[in-house]
């Protein structure tokens, strides 16, 4: 199944990554290394800004007399009193009630909004509207704002969709409160939200239909020898995305991926063909692995119970030691899957244990007593196999 390069399914593109994630790590081998496309969806919207600046002499003067006298002037007296020309401050005053920083009454009364702004020593400016794009990632359960547009390029992959089964969506953007969408523009650091500084998105519009951008994306399926575990992983290049890849561990405990139809593993590929330029000491580890795939193929009948890659497997025991750190899972991978061929077809399972192989399942404990013949190792896994289990007379000879 996985034993040489050119047996594995690992795109042409991926083989340099590969070597060097195994040389890197020579307790992690990649069993699947494929490229996949999947979708971001993008969205044109409008925000509109509202920031400070610092006031100037007059405005300091205007907003100063509105909070600290009582009553507060009228915009003729405060000019009488400055010796300034009434026009000119009646000009600056309507510029702060546009600014919504004054009331708009006779007298100058300041706005709570204005209060915050001159304990800052500054006033709002204008709103300003800008045009930003919201990317809705629903791979890495996130959306985020970029000041431009992702670059439309054609890809010519496989879809991911299409072998993961995924509930995480994103709402649209059109559902979001204004809060949520402060929160993603603020996170997404484009500097356009930054209330510390005064500085606000007040509103935003969806100005264009969503648009679909393709991404390449690079899947790899990791064997770690040492830990007997099997890890999905997602990288961009050669950036591992934590996120993703967690979401797909998450998924596959879930049975929402098809790791079998993502790795390509149809009844050609799901063989453990011996070559002998192959090191043991690399793939014998790999034993368990193989034995839980082949284990779901017979299961959906996808793996014949009488395949050959079964006794060039077995055949692979007795360069096994019962000191491996995989040996509990290699005892239990083999207990099913003899198993599973013995409910479709006993005598498959029974021709399989032959004299040379049924001592290695004995050196290897991978049968115990009472199960001291092939027979009765098949009677007990085959029973475990089935919903309902009849008791079994447990007899030494």
């Amino acid at each position: 199944m996985f034993l040489g390069s050119s047996a594995k399914p690992i795109d042409d593109s991926l083989k340099n990554l590969v070597d060097e994630i195994e040389a890197q790590s020579p307790g992690l081998m990649v069993l699947t290394a494929r490229e996949f496309r999947y979708s971001l969806r993008q969205t044109s919207v409008e925000v509109t800004i509202k920031e400070p600046r610092p006031f100037n002499v007059l405005e300091e003067f205007i907003i100063r007399a509105g909070i600290e006298l009582d009553p507060p002037p009228k915009a003729d007296e405060l000019a009488s009193v400055l010796g300034l020309d009434p026009v000119f401050v009646r000009s600056a005053i309507a510029t702060l009630q546009t600014l919504q920083t004054l009331d708009v009454t006779s007298l100058i009364t300041v706005t709570p909004e204005g209060r915050l702004f001159y304990e800052k020593g500054s006033v709002p400016q204008p709103p300003e509207s800008l045009q930003i794009y919201a990317i809705a990632d629903p791979l890495g359960e996130k959306l985020s704002f970029h000041s431009e547009p992702l670059n439309d390029v054609p890809v010519n992959l496989p879809d991911l969709a299409d072998f993961i089964n995924t509930d995480n969506t994103i709402a649209d953007i059109s559902s979001l409160s204004l809060e949520e969408i402060q929160q993603s523009i603020q996170a997404s650091g484009l500097g356009l939200h930054v209330p510390k500084d005064g500085k606000f998105v007040i509103s935003c519009r969806v100005i264009a239909p969503t648009k679909i951008i393709w991404k390449k994306i690079s899947l790899f399926v990791i064997y770690n020898v040492l830990e007997d575990k099997l890890s999905l992983q997602l990288r961009s290049r050669k950036q591992i995305l934590e996120s993703a890849s967690n979401l797909l561990e998450a998924l596959q405990s879930e049975g929402k991926i098809s790791l079998q139809a993502l790795c390509e593993l149809s009844n050609e590929t799901i063989t453990f063909e011996c070559e002998v330029t192959l090191q043991k000491e690399e793939w014998l580890g790999i034993l368990p692995v193989w034995l839980n795939v082949v284990l779901q193929g017979l299961k959906s009948k996808n793996v014949p119970d009488d395949s050959v890659s079964f006794k060039t497997a077995l055949s692979l025991l007795s360069q096994v030691s019962d000191e491996e750190a995989f040996i509990e899972s290699l005892r239990q991978g083999w207990r099913q899957v003899i198993g599973a061929i013995a409910t479709n077809n006993f005598q498959a399972a029974l021709n399989l244990l032959s004299d040379e192989v049924w001592q290695e399942f004995l050196r290897l404990a991978i049968s115990q007593p009472p199960l001291d013949t092939p027979e009765k190792f098949i009677a007990k896994y085959t029973a475990s196999q089935t919903t309902t289990r009849r008791p079994q007379k447990r007899r030494q000879k």
